[in-house]
């Protein structure tokens, strides 16, 4: 959960940073100290579940390339919105920053990513069409398995 929210964060900061007046809001102290100690847990939780993959047995089993290459790209992306928001006035970092900003919207449509994209639209539609049609979520009592009897 930290990882997912670290990237939606990093993605609306990405957005915001077009917005002037944002840039300059984000230099003031509380806020300044507490987005990057984020960015750090929410990056070393990315890095971590990479790692996981790469040596336990269990989920190198369970995932294909595309789980690899979409873990590591968000965690750099990660990475590059923390060293950004220490490092703002650094040439090589905003360059760094902004290639990774690149580079992952163009992957977006070609991997697993794309699931943040359908996401919201897909929980709208399963909470509309299940909800209107009295279907979902369960009523009390009901167990949801019709095969199974008491």
């Amino acid at each position: 959960m930290l990882f997912h929210i670290g990237t939606f964060g990093s993605l609306l900061l990405f957005i915001l940073s077009f917005i002037p007046s944002f840039n300059c809001w984000l230099t003031y102290e509380p806020i300044h100290l507490i987005l990057p100690a984020i960015l750090v847990v929410t990056c070393a939780c990315g890095y971590t579940l990479f790692f996981k993959r790469v040596f336990s047995n269990d989920l190198r089993n369970l995932s294909n390339p595309d789980d690899f290459i979409s873990n590591a790209f968000i965690s750099t992306f990660q990475l590059a919105t923390l060293l950004y928001l220490f490092m703002p006035a650094n040439n090589g970092i905003i360059t760094f920053y902004y290639i990774m900003c690149i580079l992952l919207f163009l992957y977006f449509p070609l991997g697993k990513l794309r699931h943040a994209v359908y996401y919201f639209a897909a929980r709208y539609h399963l909470g509309f069409f299940y909800g209107w049609r009295n279907v979902w979520p369960l009523q009390k009592g009901e167990s949801g398995n019709s095969s199974i009897e008491a």
